[in-house]
């Protein structure tokens, strides 16, 4: 899984012209690459790591 994360993350980047990637591209690959039935448990998960759900809901809608 971490590979398909990683290679899911490095693409978003590279579609969006971006060398690297960001805070930003690492959580809407994880969202992609999670399964549907798993991802009610990523807002959790991301409030244990500091990070404001909210600020990602734009990806769950899309």
């Amino acid at each position: 899984m971490e590979g398909a994360f990683r290679a899911q993350a490095e693409a978003i980047a590279e579609a969006e012209g971006r060398s690297r990637v960001n805070t930003n591209t690492v959580v809407e690959a994880w969202i992609k690459v999670t399964p549907e039935a798993l991802r009610g448990e990523i807002p959790r998960q991301m409030e244990r790591m500091g990070l404001d759900p909210y600020e990602f809901q734009h990806l769950w809608e899309s």
